[in-house]
């Protein structure tokens, strides 16, 4: 079960990264496909929505679940990336710099295709991208991403490559690991004052490197974080 925690924060992780010049408050909805058949058992205890808070030199992303609950703090100005996990109590933070963030897609190259087609999301008016890459076993994959320019970008998308050649702010995107497919759609937009205190890493957490992360955990994660 810490496993598919895991997974489930290491995606939470990968939506996590825009700095943008707009304050306030993004709710998605998360929904699931392709649920992997030893997955299933745990399908009703997925996160069922996420929030960021987005502020000019941070964005901190919450989820929760029946799993516990994971929250992402990116600090802009250091390119730091902190991931904290309450498993059952046990909390436990890891602390990546844009150099680990870059590791986890190694040489895996994104593109970007812009197209024509629009929709509007949460309120605002969204254009249509496909990002589309050979994963690790030379299969072509691809998925769609709809961003706003109406919320102005404030700075790069530093800590996601997946995401870093989207115009504009997503606000309907998927992300697939281990055949699971995790797809964020928002549901409201609110510009709102996102005070500094929400970029604190409590006290109460052990911090440690994605390095001693993967041994503290007896390699579970693999080569990635």
């Amino acid at each position: 079960m810490k496993k598919i925690k895991f997974l489930f924060a290491s995606l939470l992780l990968s939506a996590s990264s825009y700095a943008q010049s707009f304050e306030g408050k993004i709710v998605f909805d998360i929904t699931f496909t392709d649920v992997p058949s030893e997955m299933k058992q745990y399908e009703s205890m997925m996160p069922k929505e996420m929030s960021m808070f987005v502020n000019e030199n941070f964005t901190r992303v919450e989820q929760a679940s029946a799993m516990g609950n994971t929250v992402v703090i990116n600090d802009n100005k250091s390119k730091t990336s902190t991931m904290l996990m309450d498993m059952m109590g046990n909390k436990m933070g890891i602390k990546s710099t844009e150099e680990d963030l870059k590791k986890k897609d190694g040489n895996t190259e994104f593109k970007v295709t812009e197209t024509e087609e629009t929709k509007e999301i949460a309120g605002y008016k969204c254009k249509k991208s496909v990002i589309s890459y050979t994963d690790k076993d030379g299969e072509e994959k691809s998925y769609d991403v709809y961003a706003t320019s109406d919320i102005i970008t404030g700075g790069s998308n530093w800590s996601n490559k997946q995401m870093s050649g989207i115009k504009g702010f997503p606000l309907e995107y998927q992300m697939k690991q281990q055949g699971l497919t995790m797809k964020f759609s928002a549901k409201s937009v609110k510009k709102e004052k996102v005070g500094k205190s929400l970029a604190q890493i409590p006290a109460e957490y052990k911090i440690m490197s994605p390095e001693d992360f993967r041994k503290q955990m007896g390699g579970m994660m693999g080569g990635g974080q």
